[in-house]
């Protein structure tokens, strides 16, 4: 595989025709990344686009390849296959022979670990990328002093600028990472579970102090996470891994409310999932019996009467009540448990066999053993292909 130099990237871009609107900064096609010593795909044939200033996420559990595909798009790992284009040219093509190294790649990354460097100050780690340029292409001290103060101020940190790094706390630690890979003007910002360290509280105020100066500068991003909360937090659209593959991409809302498997479902907070067969269908809505008995639900187009389904639906989308309830798909059961939890109470009613989780704000009716009832809209409960 040969290298490809930075001038080389540079004319290939200047050569492509632009698009109108927004158009593709980043194009993955076809990558696949196997590792020494193992048939397994960590990445299989992943493909996605993300256009200027789009945010986009790469969310899936522990070992579904999405920080391995974003090491492959940093020049951190080399895929066995595929294309990857910054700009509309190829930084990477198994075609080609094309291999562009990591630090001609003009992106900016910041890891789980913020990397910082222990006995440098805030603003010397923050100008870090300056100074870590050949002489003849760096920055005049001043000019790099003054572009650190800067890119301090855009993430709140300007005042900390003597500190050693050290002695910031978690949260202000994680914006001196990300003012570090803001300063160098990447052309894409490259984030791996940036935030996992953090506690809760913090996680939350940095989600929407990321979000915030993603959009003011119109920062594009790949994000990668295991956390729905922070995906549908930050992605302009989200891309659902698992095993290697792209299972999902949509935006957060339709991904939200239509996943289009199980699996998409399930990471998604589907943790009522029931398996049945398509009795009925009329529009949108059918009806799926399970061994609960048949519920009415919403049934995609490509599941017909006698077809073999799941149906699936969220805790929060449940109400439980004394057991007097009529509605549809309603069932009855026992309160096996309750726990309270803050803002709420999470129950778990046995049906049948099986049990059902249910998130109430509202106390359970009656002691543990109580005979109730969960019923669940039908517009809150979906039906998937198995």
């Amino acid at each position: 595989m040969s290298t490809v130099n930075a001038t080389d990237v540079s004319e290939r871009a200047a050569t492509t025709p632009a698009t109108t609107g927004n158009r593709v900064l980043l194009r993955v096609s076809g990558l696949r990344k196997t590792y020494q010593g193992s048939s397994y795909a960590a990445v299989d044939g992943v493909g996605f686009e993300v256009r200027e200033g789009e945010s986009l996420v790469l969310l899936g559990p522990s070992g579904c390849g999405k920080t391995t595909t974003l090491r492959c798009v940093a020049g951190l790992e080399q895929p066995q296959e595929g294309t990857i284009e910054i700009g509309g040219a190829a930084v990477y093509s198994s075609e080609h022979r094309i291999l562009v190294p990591a630090r001609q790649r003009q992106l900016g990354m910041v890891f789980q670990s913020y990397a910082i460097w222990p006995h440098m100050s805030v603003l010397d780690n923050a100008v870090f990328p300056l100074t870590a340029v050949p002489r003849r292409r760096r920055l005049r001290r001043a000019a790099i002093r003054q572009k650190g103060l800067e890119t301090l101020e855009l993430v709140r940190l300007a005042e900390f600028a003597k500190r050693r790094a050290t002695d910031l706390s978690g949260g202000q630690q994680q914006r001196l990472a990300l003012a570090r890979a803001l300063i160098g003007n990447p052309r894409l910002l490259l984030l791996d579970e940036p935030l996992s360290n953090l506690d809760e509280r913090l996680r939350r105020d940095m989600r929407a102090e990321l979000r915030e100066l993603q959009r003011r500068l119109g920062i594009t991003m790949v994000y990668v996470t295991h956390d729905q909360v922070e995906a549908l937090a930050l992605g302009d659209r989200i891309a659902v891994l698992r095993e290697g593959k792209v299972e999902q991409l949509a935006d957060p809302q339709d991904l939200y409310e239509e996943p289009v498997n199980e699996f998409v479902a399930r990471f998604l907070g589907f943790s009522n999932i029931l398996p049945g067969t398509v009795q009925s269908r009329d529009g949108e809505l059918g009806v799926v019996s399970t061994a609960l008995g048949p519920l009415t639900c919403r049934v995609p187009p490509a599941l017909a009467a006698g077809d073999a389904a799941v149906a699936g639906f969220r805790p929060a989308c449940a109400v439980v009540t004394d057991g007097n309830t009529v509605e549809a798909n309603t069932l009855s059961g026992t309160l096996e448990s309750s726990i309270f939890v803050g803002e709420s109470w999470e129950c778990q009613v046995r049906v049948g066999d099986a049990l059902v989780r249910v998130t109430s704000r509202a106390r359970p009716p009656g002691a543990l053993g109580a005979t109730v009832s969960v019923t669940v809209p039908p517009r809150e409960i979906r039906a998937f292909a198995p």
